[in-house]
């Protein structure tokens, strides 16, 4: 297999800007690749795809598992689709707790020596350079353990970097070395320093609306100086939460200055323009306040109280016959919601009628906004 060559980007030796990644997690859940990952709206499906630069993270072991998926992965790819391994290589692993029952510390250096040989050459199958990986422990300072990870990883000319992760559910802002960069073999391995993602409970318009207006916030304030580990976000992004349009509708909110590449252009810029030095902890802007924050105004959503801002419409009757006549049509996120100007028919002929057809299904989901809506203040 072989990716399609990502976009070049004009900006990208300049030194006064900040550069951010997204990554989207979970592409190791085999069952929802070989399932509507490449065709439901959320993900792989989404109409706007391409439109930002993404990472869309995959096992390795697909190569023998379901090669087909990854052929038509790859062929519908745009030149912003980038395709990186996810947790934690050929399988999923903790590697800080791989092979920690080992009687001692080179056996255990020997069974993930084995498991990233092997991981290396199925990344290679799959034209994938760059690995993701899931630390179990956010508070594990012993660097000894971490350099056995580390170089199990870095010692194969395949793999030419990657991002560190700890049970990212739980990783925020606060979290121990956010954004640190760890080198290897002259090879970056950097952290997550930010997380779209909102809790079970909390996957609500107005929620996911908040959180994503707090991270683009964020960034916004982070450093701009490429030469510095301080000028690069890289992002995990939820696919439980948050889909690839929120993503898409969280970069209009960054500034101009800020700049998204892939996650391979990503490592490449801080490998060419960071020093190679290990950082744990980034001098860079720790605390925000949100008083003034701009939320994103999503045009997908009714919101009432703004609707209730507008000026009203001087109309009380709408008959449709010459289009929506000031009613704008909301359809809602999932795939099969509509909301629509239409002409009426019964048994396929035409009736006369117009109006705005609203239509949708929630997939015996549980409901957590409309599936279509349309506004219009007439009074």
């Amino acid at each position: 297999f072989a990716q399609i060559p990502s976009a070049s980007y004009e900006v990208t030796d300049s030194d006064q800007v900040h550069y951010v990644t997204y990554l989207m997690s979970d592409g190791d859940n085999i069952m929802w690749i070989e399932a509507n990952f490449a065709t439901v709206k959320s993900y792989y499906g989404s109409n706007n795809r391409g439109a930002i630069p993404f990472g869309w993270s995959l096992s390795p072991s697909l190569v023998e598992i379901a090669p087909v998926f990854v052929n038509y992965l790859y062929r519908n790819a745009t030149v912003n689709d980038e395709f990186y391994t996810s947790f934690s290589g050929l399988g999923y692993t903790y590697p800080d707790m791989y092979g920690t029952a080992a009687s001692d510390i080179e056996n255990r250096e020997k069974l993930l020596d084995e498991y990233y040989r092997r991981t290396a050459e199925y990344m290679e199958a799959m034209d994938s350079e760059y690995v993701c990986f899931n630390e179990m422990k956010a508070d594990n300072y012993d660097n000894e353990a971490r350099d056995i990870m580390l170089n199990a990883y870095a010692k194969y000319d395949q793999i030419k970097g990657g991002f560190l992760t700890y049970q990212i559910n739980q990783y925020q802002l606060d979290m121990p070395r956010a954004g640190a960069v760890y080198w290897k073999n002259d090879k970056p391995f950097v952290n997550l320093r930010e997380s779209l993602w909102v809790g079970e409970n909390e996957v609500t318009r107005p929620k996911q609306i908040e959180k994503m207006s707090q991270i683009a916030f964020r960034i916004n304030q982070y450093s701009r100086n490429s030469k510095q580990i301080e000028g690069y976000s890289a992002v995990n992004i939820h696919p439980w939460s948050f889909t690839y349009d929120d993503v898409v509708a969280m970069t209009s909110m960054l500034e101009e200055d800020v700049v998204v590449v892939t996650p391979s252009e990503f490592l490449q810029l801080i490998a060419k323009n960071v020093p190679h030095e290990t950082v744990l902890e980034l001098d860079d802007v720790m605390e925000f306040d949100y008083t003034n924050m701009p939320l994103y105004q999503d045009t997908t959503y009714l919101d009432l109280e703004n609707v209730a801002l507008l000026a009203p419409s001087t109309q009380d009757y709408f008959d449709f016959e010459d289009g929506t006549q000031g009613w704008v049509p909301l359809p809602g996120r999932k795939e099969l919601d509509q909301a629509l100007y239409s002409e009426f028919t019964e048994d396929g002929e035409f009736t006369g009628t117009y109006g705005i057809k609203l239509a949708g299904s929630h997939f015996s989901q549980d409901i957590t906004e409309p599936n279509a809506s349309a506004y219009n203040k007439i009074k």
